[in-house]
């Protein structure tokens, strides 16, 4: 997933940003964001978590699961 994700932000990236995180390093994140499978995406919009992309997606797939949360 992770060139998919690195393509899907690159071109994307006047329209939102990507960061990634090892929940392996940190636990206690893991467990803030109540991370249960992996891969699993959270989208933020200013601050708030609007939305989760749980498994594995196309670049298509988590695109308009990216959009369709940003723009809710």
């Amino acid at each position: 997933m992770a060139p998919v994700v690195a393509q899907v932000a690159l071109e994307n990236r006047d329209t939102f940003a990507v960061a990634k995180m090892n929940i392996a390093e940190g636990p206690q994140t893991h467990r803030k964001y109540l991370v249960r499978g992996h891969p699993t995406y959270i989208v933020f919009k200013d601050g708030k978590d609007v939305g989760r992309i749980a498994g594995v997606k196309t670049k298509g797939q988590l695109l308009q699961n990216i959009l369709n949360a940003i723009n809710k």
